[in-house]
């Protein structure tokens, strides 16, 4: 497991790792407050699963959003 945060004065942005031999789950985001009317925000999660050496499996999600309204959700397979 690692993590890595970064706050500054106009945004924040990190990223979450936890991982096994064969799993991956990844979560990030981005915040951003300076020059408009709500924090603009994106958050990620995604899975990576290794089936053997040759193959692996992605999934995930992706959201977009202003202030505690989700603009917009995309998945990803």
């Amino acid at each position: 497991m690692w993590a890595q945060a970064d706050v500054l004065s106009n945004m924040t942005e990190g990223s979450l790792t936890l991982s096994n031999t064969r799993t991956i789950i990844t979560a990030g985001w981005e915040a951003g407050w300076q020059n408009v009317g709500h924090t603009e925000w994106e958050g990620t999660l995604t899975l990576d699963s290794y089936l053997n050496r040759f193959f692996t499996i992605f999934a995930g999600g992706n959201l977009l959003g202003e202030g505690d309204d989700t603009d917009e959700t995309r998945g990803v397979l």
